[in-house]
């Protein structure tokens, strides 16, 4: 797995299980979708969405897409949870790293307008001095801004 650690769980009749948190699993027209069972959170997952190869060794893991000249560089946005602060700052070479509030970073990758952030993938779109972004799963937008 790229990233991160690799973790566990167990399926059984339609219910997916990692520690203390589970999700529905439920075969959609081109994949799989999972709801949270704690908070609802849903993701989906499809055949077209996944590519690499967890085995790899980094060196491929943006497939030679670049972000757009626009989305490189520092951005701000407010969360739509609780309204802090987000920080997203997109390298040249399309690595992101996300901290959310006064957090531990996240990472991912942007390849074109495709944002990837562990499971979760969202399409940028440009937005004044910044961007906004639309979640794949649930069509969530995000205003960032460049300071």
């Amino acid at each position: 797995m790229n990233g991160g650690p690799v973790t566990y769980g167990r399926y059984y009749r339609g219910l997916l299980t990692f520690g203390q948190d589970s999700a529905t699993l439920v075969r959609t027209r081109n994949g799989l979708q999972t709801v949270s069972t704690l908070n609802r959170e849903t993701i989906n997952y499809s055949k077209q969405a996944w590519s690499g190869n967890d085995n790899d060794n980094d060196n491929d893991w943006n497939n030679g897409s670049r972000p757009p000249s626009w989305a490189v560089g520092t951005f701000y946005a407010a969360s739509p949870q609780d309204g802090s602060r987000i920080t997203m700052t997109i390298t040249r070479d399309g690595r992101v790293t996300v901290v959310m509030g006064n957090g531990a970073p996240s990472y991912g990758t942007l390849n074109g307008s495709i944002l990837r952030m562990g499971p979760y993938s969202s399409r940028l779109y440009r937005q004044g001095n910044g961007f906004r972004t639309v979640s794949d799963t649930d069509g969530q937008t995000i205003v960032y801004t460049r300071y």
